[in-house]
């Protein structure tokens, strides 16, 4: 397995000979001496291209750009990065997050804080990638999901439209029917059946299929909870009928059409007024 290439960023002669010196012992290969300063790493960033590691060392001068420069390094040449801090007195970390995105290794840069240095900027660097890898995995499938919701939001409003045209032509189909296959029977039957009695059913019934055929009209069942003779009892009222027209058109008693219009004014909460039920099924 060929050695770690290692490359030393520094702007100090002794610092980087004692790097130079010390990395071949524990079994790293020197990839090259960098000399950096505060406004330049120009050379630095085009030598980490051909290492597996770089050592960046920092002071008091030019702290901030040094460290702006390993963090170039580490995103643009993907590379881990451990610091040199100069001082071993000064602690940098209270002014950046030095020792949670680098190695750090501080003078006299003994040996055992060398590798600890390197392994851990390794490590960080990896869980980083590993970071970054599980993002772009993540936000990946963020948009697949969404591309899916929109297809299925799309595959939605095609099938809520499809129902829509398909009920329309069905009822359109319903009352084209009614009118040419029903009423026109009862016209014949009006004509047929010329008893005063007998009209009043047909024009109840002939009514009743016109309020079908309308797309409009709604019965009273959709507004109000009416039971089935509380309904008829209502559309004969609206109709204007007199509580013994309805009685005899249902078959009922009268007191039993009083029995149900009561019914109906307690369930449009006029019982305890005067307003008429007629007015008030008409509104």
């Amino acid at each position: 397995m060929m050695p770690l290439r290692i490359m030393v960023g520094s702007d100090d002669p002794d610092s980087a000979e004692i790097m130079k010196r010390r990395l071949p012992l524990l079994g790293y290969h020197v990839g090259g001496i960098v000399h950096i300063d505060g406004q330049s790493g120009t050379q630095c960033l085009k030598r980490a291209k051909d290492v597996d590691l770089v050592f960046i060392e920092i002071s008091n001068k030019g702290c901030k750009e040094k460290l702006s420069l390993a963090e170039q390094i580490k995103v643009d040449c993907k590379l881990p990065v451990a610091i040199l801090a100069a001082f071993g007195d000064y602690d940098y970390s209270r002014e950046t997050s030095i020792k949670e995105s680098f190695g750090y290794i501080a003078k006299p840069y003994c040996y055992k804080e060398i590798e600890s240095g390197i392994q851990t900027a390794i490590c960080q660097f990896k869980i980083e990638a590993k970071y970054r890898e599980l993002q772009i995995q993540a936000e990946k499938k963020v948009d697949d999901y969404k591309s899916k919701i929109e297809e299925l939001n799309t595959a939605i409003r095609v099938l809520s439209k499809y129902q829509e045209d398909l009920n329309s032509e069905i009822m359109q189909s319903c009352i084209k029917k009614v009118r040419e296959m029903i009423i026109p029977h009862i016209e014949t039957l009006r004509m047929k059946c010329p008893r005063k009695e007998f009209k009043q059913f047909f024009d109840i019934m002939q009514d009743n299929l016109e309020k079908i055929s309308d797309p409009q009209y709604k019965p009273f069942s959709d507004r109000i909870d009416l039971t089935v003779m509380e309904a008829r009892v209502a559309e004969l009222v609206q109709q204007g009928r007199s509580s013994k027209e309805i009685a005899y058109l249902l078959g009922i008693t009268q007191r039993g059409v009083t029995f149900h219009r009561t019914n109906i004014r307690k369930k449009l909460n006029i019982h305890s007024s005067k307003t008429s039920l007629k007015s008030a099924l008409d509104k």
